[in-house]
């Protein structure tokens, strides 16, 4: 009897130990604190140190043994931002499969401890036992059966599995369709996207997601799930405003700040001209980035479709988003551009068009000798090239699969599309119609 009761005491006082670790008692008092240093910080940079050259091996940028030369990388950052990520879903999958095991074992367990209880009481009922400490094990082994149900229950593992599943994939697809024309040229900004990535799949994003998607669906129904933004991804600085922050800063250090003491403030800039939507409420520097990113020739920020930049700068945004739906990457993913138009819809657009690298280069920065907006989003890499010249190629032999737009593929364009019976004018260039009449007629 004592033992028994000896037993129940050990039971509830390993209980309230067990929830008192320091951890919990910092983040109580402190949250994550306010000095910037932390004891664990040389560990942490170790391991992200050891972290980066694994990934860069995995990438094919270091041999085993070695590492990286981060400040050498330039553009190949992003092909290690893809390697990391293909960690990460390979982790995540271990993950997944993890949590429908565990849901497949709660029930054996909590059966098991069921049956060792009426078997418990039984044997005691039939030894003679008192009642007091058959009503003692009794509620010993209800008590642990509550603990199990309550330490697993959680909505990651009340869920059913499928829509766990479901919301991890959908949100990793719509992250890495998000990042791919990001420009990543530092170990930060790689870091940065792997974190965003990899917390994803972390328990509170998963149940946060499914709770968030609830509550939009209740209170606006199904059409306000469409293009839902990413909950955990913070948001980097646009363009607009590191511009305004670099305006700030003093020209030297006895330079009083812009605006202060009756110094001038930064003069402000001018918007694009023409512009049509929201999105293209934008400088005219970030403007002519953008004209530059598509191939526009004349680039001075005008957007007005009655003028000639202004028209081939629309339809240079409208070849865009027809090519990028024909890529390589739509045909295993959704349109990146809905509706298709002349006009940057959403400031998503204007991002992935600001992100695109300048008109002749492909987004890690390679010199692909591109000389449209269609060229560069349809075929953005060498692969989707090689494929275009080996189509070419029965047009014109001349024309071999080099993944750069060099004069040979140029003419066999021109000879292509000057066939007779051609319905496109004769042209060494791609646009939509144009592709259109060659990969119909090099066959």
């Amino acid at each position: 009897m004592r033992s028994l009761f000896r037993l129940v005491i050990c039971v509830a006082i390993g209980g309230l130990i067990a929830g008192c670790n320091l951890s919990d008692s910092n983040y109580f008092r402190q949250g994550i604190g306010t000095d910037v240093y932390s004891s664990e910080l040389p560990n942490a940079t170790a391991l992200n140190d050891t972290y980066v050259a694994l990934i860069c091996r995995q990438a094919g940028l270091a041999n085993e043994g070695k590492t990286c030369d981060t400040p050498l990388l330039g553009r190949s950052w992003a092909t290690f931002v893809q390697a990391g990520m293909n960690d990460i879903d390979r982790r995540c999958d271990a993950y997944l499969a993890w949590l429908d095991d565990r849901k497949r074992s709660q029930t054996p367990v909590l059966n098991e401890l069921h049956a060792l209880s009426a078997a418990s009481i039984g044997v005691m009922n039939a030894t003679g036992v008192g009642v007091n400490p058959i009503t003692i094990v009794g509620l010993a082994f209800g008590l642990a059966a509550d603990t199990f149900t309550n330490v697993q229950s959680r909505l990651v593992l009340e869920a059913n599995h499928s829509t766990v599943q479901a919301v991890v994939l959908d949100n990793q697809s719509q992250y890495r369709r998000e990042v791919i024309d990001k420009v990543v040229d530092n170990k930060p900004a790689a870091i940065y996207l792997l974190r965003g990535y990899l917390r994803i799949c972390m328990p509170f994003s998963i149940e946060t997601s499914i709770n968030n998607t609830l509550t939009v669906y209740h209170r606006s129904g199904a059409s306000a799930l469409v293009q839902q933004p990413g909950v955990f991804q913070r948001p980097a600085l646009i363009p607009t405003a590191s511009q305004a922050f670099r305006q700030s800063i003093p020209a030297s250090p006895t330079t009083q700040l812009p605006g202060v003491a009756g110094q001038p403030g930064p003069k402000p800039e001018g918007m694009v001209i023409g512009w049509q939507t929201d999105a293209e409420k934008m400088p005219i520097s970030v403007g002519r980035r953008i004209q530059g990113n598509l191939c526009i020739a004349s680039s001075s920020g005008n957007f007005d479709k009655n003028t000639q930049e202004g028209a081939d700068t629309r339809e240079a945004i409208r070849q865009a988003k027809i090519a990028a739906n024909m890529s390589r990457v739509a045909k295993t993913a959704p349109e990146l551009f809905k509706p298709v138009s002349n006009q940057i819809g959403t400031n998503d657009e204007a991002q992935i068009f600001l992100n695109a690298q300048h008109c002749e280069s492909d987004r890690s920065g390679t010199d692909r000798a591109y000389a449209t907006a269609f060229e560069k989003f349809r075929f953005a890499d060498d692969v989707a090239i090689k494929a275009l010249q080996q189509t070419l190629a029965k047009c014109d032999p001349a024309v071999t699969p080099t993944g750069i737009f060099d004069k040979a593929t140029r003419d066999g364009i021109s000879k292509a599309t000057g066939r007779k019976g051609s319905t496109v004018p004769k042209t060494d260039r791609l646009n939509d119609k144009a592709y259109e009449w060659v990969s119909g007629i090099c066959i």
